[in-house]
C-alpha cells in the first residue's frame, strides 16, 4: 500500500571474544586428539598382541596405569601426529611455542603443565612437568631418529614412518620425581623413567 515503509531486515549479530573462540577450538582439538590417541593406542595393542615378547624392568602396561597416565599417554599419542606433521623438510621438530599455536595435543597451554623441547642429535624431548606439589609425574615424549631398521619396518607402537621414509622411533614415559635438569634425555630407563606400553611388549628400547 502506497505510504507504507517496509520495516528493515533485522539481522543477529553474534560477538565472540577471540579468547572465547580460542579455547573453543583447544577445546575441540583436545577432544580430537584424545580420540586419535584412542585409535593410536589400541593399534599399538593389536600390534603388540602379535609377538612374544617380555615386559623389561622399566615398562608398565597402559591397562594397568591409573587414569591420570593413561589421560596423559592419549594425549600425547594424539600430539604425535602433530609433531610430526610440523617436522619441517630440513628435518627441525617443532617447538613447544609451534605446537601451543596449533592446539597440538597437551602441548597447547593446558593449566598446570610447563613442557620443554629438548634436542641433542638425533635424540628428540618433550618433558612436561606438573605444577610443583600437584603430586602429578612428569612425562616425556622421547623420540629418536636415524636407528638402523629393516627398508619395509612395520608401524607398531614403537615405530612411525614419516613422509620421507624416515624410521623414528617413538616411545612415551613418565617420572614420579625427576631430576632437574636441562640436559636431553637419551636413556631415560636409566634415570628412573618408565615406559609406558601396550600388550606384551620388547624388553629392549631399541
Amino acid at each position: 500500500m502506497k505510504g507504507v515503509q517496509t520495516p528493515p531486515e533485522v539481522r543477529t549479530v553474534v560477538v565472540s571474544s577471540p579468547a572465547g573462540t580460542r579455547e573453543n577450538l583447544w577445546v575441540a582439538r583436545t577432544a580430537a586428539g584424545i580420540l586419535v590417541g584412542s585409535a593410536l593406542l589400541a593399534g599399538f595393542g593389536r600390534g603388540a598382541a602379535q609377538t612374544d615378547r617380555p615386559t623389561g624392568t622399566y615398562q608398565v602396561l597402559f591397562r594397568d596405569q591409573p587414569d591420570p597416565v593413561q589421560r596423559m599417554v592419549r594425549e600425547l599419542a594424539g600430539g604425535l601426529d602433530d609433531v610430526i606433521r610440523l617436522r619441517t623438510p630440513n628435518d627441525q621438530w617443532p617447538s613447544v611455542s609451534a605446537l601451543r599455536e596449533e592446539l597440538a595435543g597437551p602441548f597447547a597451554g593446558v593449566p598446570g603443565w610447563t613442557w620443554e623441547f629438548r634436542q641433542k642429535g638425533p635424540f628428540i624431548n618433550y618433558v612436561g612437568r606438573p605444577e610443583p606439589g600437584s603430586g602429578r609425574p612428569a612425562f616425556l615424549l622421547l623420540l629418536q631418529e636415524n636407528v638402523p631398521h629393516p627398508g619395509r619396518q612395520v608401524q607398531d607402537e614403537f615405530h612411525r614412518r614419516l613422509d620421507d621414509g624416515t624410521i623414528v622411533h617413538v616411545g612415551f614415559w613418565f617420572h614420579a620425581n625427576p631430576e632437574p635438569g636441562k640436559e636431553t634425555i637419551r636413556t631415560p630407563e636409566r634415570e628412573g623413567w618408565t615406559e609406558v606400553v601396550q600388550g606384551r611388549p620388547r624388553k629392549d628400547s631399541s
